[in-house]
């Protein structure tokens, strides 16, 4: 009787955009954390968010995907501020209204269109193997497609008569397709942008810095002054551009480095497929902006791992991915600490995965001196 019930009343919840509540396995599926849990999603994008966004500011979120930042942008925006996230994917969408609607964010709207160089095309998008469907056709591995109506930023913002401060954008590769259908905003409002980047490709980094813009890697804090400044080996970053006339008003107008700090200790590494690294000990550090330097290699793709960090035994910051990404594309975190804490690093492999070639060399911290908090209520 209960599964005939469910039968019948499952349309009608999924027209509501509540689908989530009968599968319990969409959460983990499309993860996101609930309005009064810490959210770990993206660390160094979140940083950058909290450092660049005020209150009763409009900011989009393109490529929002489940609406872990979008959520975090609604809250930073407070109930005078907008906040329009973006999402091409038709499997993923109605996720991220949930989500945001589940959290109580008013104030942000759904758009259901792929951010492009030109508005209203038909574009097939292509199923990633996880959260990364893409509207490139580089981008199709056989998973299937659907398609999806473009809209370019310059008609989106002239016709709803927005102007947006901040733009994070995080579409799989086509960014520099949408910054050309947003080169008049872009040009008149120079709003910050944080871009997801891969690093062979230079078109967006070469496209802003024409018109001004100063780009930031968030994993280090170092200004790229060429486009081959990213740590060896990295292939994906997020990078921050902030136009000249506007960096004088943020945390990044001084002149950042990175001063070392400690190298940490860890304890032999347990093989077990449930097994965690932990530091030997925690450490107690000041309160400021940090960056840790993982020194790992791994070659295994058919496994997950997670990377995080503990401030007073609550976790702050991590990264999940297979262990080959992970080492390759996540060896930088910056955390920022509002207080003086005790902090503890750990490694865990999860759902009975592992990976013999895992290697932990060690852990450096690096403290960034000349950047100019302008918040404390995060540690």
């Amino acid at each position: 009787m209960k599964a005939i019930l469910k039968r019948i009343v499952r349309p009608f919840f999924r027209l509501a955009g509540l689908q989530a509540r009968l599968d319990p396995d969409t959460r983990t599926i499309f993860p996101i954390t609930y309005w009064y849990e810490p959210n770990l999603c993206e660390p160094s994008v979140q940083l950058a968010l909290r450092d660049l966004i005020s209150p009763g500011e409009t900011v989009f979120d393109i490529g929002a995907n489940c609406g872990s930042l979008s959520l975090l942008m609604s809250r930073l925006v407070g109930p005078k501020g907008v906040v329009c996230s973006f999402e091409a994917s038709r499997r993923i969408v109605d996720k991220t209204q949930y989500n945001l609607m589940s959290n109580g964010c008013g104030n942000a709207t759904v758009y259901h269109r792929a951010v492009f160089h030109t508005s209203r095309m038909t574009l097939p998008i292509y199923y990633g193997s996880h959260l990364n469907d893409s509207v490139l056709a580089a981008n199709n591995h056989g998973h299937g497609f659907d398609n999806v109506e473009t809209v370019a930023l310059d008609d989106f913002t002239k016709t709803r008569k927005l102007t947006p401060s901040l733009m994070k954008l995080d579409i799989e590769g086509a960014e520099y397709d949408a910054l050309q259908g947003g080169k008049d905003v872009i040009a008149r409002e120079h709003p910050h942008l944080i871009l997801e980047q891969q690093t062979d490709d230079s078109r967006c980094y070469e496209m802003l810095r024409s018109q001004g813009y100063i780009a930031i890697d968030l994993s280090t804090y170092q200004i790229l002054k060429t486009y081959a400044g990213f740590p060896a080996g990295t292939t994906l970053t997020n990078i921050a551009y902030i136009h000249r006339d506007r960096i004088a008003a943020t945390p990044f107008r001084g002149s950042m480095q990175l001063t070392k700090n400690i190298d940490l200790k860890i304890i032999a590494f347990n093989r077990d497929p449930c097994g965690t690294l932990n530091l030997a000990t925690p450490i107690e550090l000041p309160a400021g902006r940090y960056v840790f330097h993982f020194d790992h290699h791994a070659e295994g793709t058919k496994n997950e791992v997670m990377l995080g960090v503990e401030a007073d035994g609550k976790p702050i910051a991590r990264f999940r991915a297979y262990s080959k990404l992970l080492a390759e594309n996540y060896q930088w975190m910056p955390l920022h600490l509002s207080r003086k804490t005790n902090i503890n690093v750990f490694y865990r492999f999860l759902n009975r995965t592992s990976d013999s070639s895992f290697a932990l060399r060690k852990i450096g911290i690096h403290r960034v001196e000349g950047f100019a908090d302008t918040w404390n209520d995060f540690a």
